[in-house]
């Protein structure tokens, strides 16, 4: 038994799919990739500055205006709003109409996001390249979670209690899997995470237009009790819907909301974080709109966990399986 005891091999982590040449790919955005993935290890985000350039933002920002249009002409043709605004920015259009037609103007956008910009933000080489870095994975997929998020001023509907996104389901409610199968799926192990959230402003997100706060090292504490808000009424694509429906017990978060950190952005930012990590997004004080997207990757040969399965943006098994062209990505549907 002793000879037995100190021959037998010892669970060892799996060999990561990250090579050299993707590391060299991103010394253009001057990005170290051994510190990056030290430090999400360790703080459970990271945010990169400047990560997008200025033309893809303003690509994105001219597609939200689009997404208003849209919106702004279905409201006047349903005879729910005469005046479409057409002349106001895209930091108060979306406001107005929220004003004269409040049961009607979505919170969120999401099954509309496939149009060119967004497959040139969810599908940018170098973002594809630090998920590869990130997650140790050879297949990577756009987890089905992408989302423009408006958030309006004084609103209480646009407030996100404290989360971890592990524990919430598809349509923010208590996910009901088992916990172990969602740390399995949206945790890290071996430095390695399952799941990694992104998001970019649109504008500048400050603390007085509600930016996110995070609790850093949060992810390490494993799945905290969530249980429903005071409001649980939710709907993706509503307008007159109360606050997220799900939030870390109040007594718990008791314990860490002292060491919480706003995180403050410039657009073309790029913030990283873990499934795991404890975050929330206060009111918007301002007078303009803090527009921003948000998604995620995950390691493919992971479970979604939801009806969706989302769409593989990066193989190094098979190319032919990855969404290629925005023509493409426009052809697909949210699933």
């Amino acid at each position: 038994f002793f000879f037995f005891f100190f021959c037998f091999p010892l669970p060892q982590p799996p060999t990561m799919a990250w090579t050299p040449r993707f590391e060299a790919r991103l010394m253009d955005k001057k990005i170290n990739v051994d510190k990056l993935r030290q430090e999400m290890a360790e703080q459970g985000f990271v945010v990169l500055r400047q990560f997008f350039d200025k033309e893809l933002i303003e690509s994105l920002r001219s597609e939200c205006s689009t997404l208003v249009e849209e919106l702004a002409v279905r409201l006047q043709e349903q005879g729910l709003v005469a005046d479409t605004f057409a002349s106001s920015p895209l930091e108060t259009r979306l406001l107005q109409l929220l004003q004269a037609a409040p049961n009607h103007v979505p919170r969120i956008f999401r099954t509309e996001l496939h149009r060119a910009a967004f497959f040139d933000l969810f599908f940018e080489p170098h973002l594809l390249d630090v998920m590869l870095a990130v997650t140790g994975a050879d297949e990577i997929r756009l987890f089905p979670n992408y989302t423009v998020r408006p958030k309006v001023p004084n609103n209480e509907a646009h407030t996100v209690d404290w989360h971890q996104d592990a524990a919430l389901n598809e349509e923010g409610g208590p996910h009901e899997a088992p916990a172990d199968q969602r740390i399995a799926a949206f945790g890290h192990q071996y430095g390695r995470f399952k799941t990694v959230n992104c998001w970019t402003s649109l504008v500048p997100a400050t603390v007085k237009n509600g930016c996110m706060w995070f609790v850093p090292r949060s992810h390490t504490l494993g799945l905290l009790t969530h249980v429903r808000c005071e409001r649980t009424e939710f709907t993706a694509n509503a307008g007159a819907v109360g606050r997220f429906s799900t939030q870390v017990d109040p007594e718990v978060m008791k314990q860490h909301e002292a060491n919480a950190v706003p995180i403050e952005t410039e657009p073309g930012d790029l913030v990283l974080f873990s499934n795991l990590l404890l975050h929330c997004s206060h009111p918007n004080e301002s007078d303009g709109i803090r527009w921003s997207v948000d998604w995620r990757y995950q390691d493919a040969d992971q479970p979604t966990l939801r009806p969706q399965q989302g769409h593989v943006a990066r193989s190094l098994r098979d190319m032919d399986q990855e969404v290629q062209t925005a023509a493409e990505w426009a052809g697909l549907h949210f699933q």
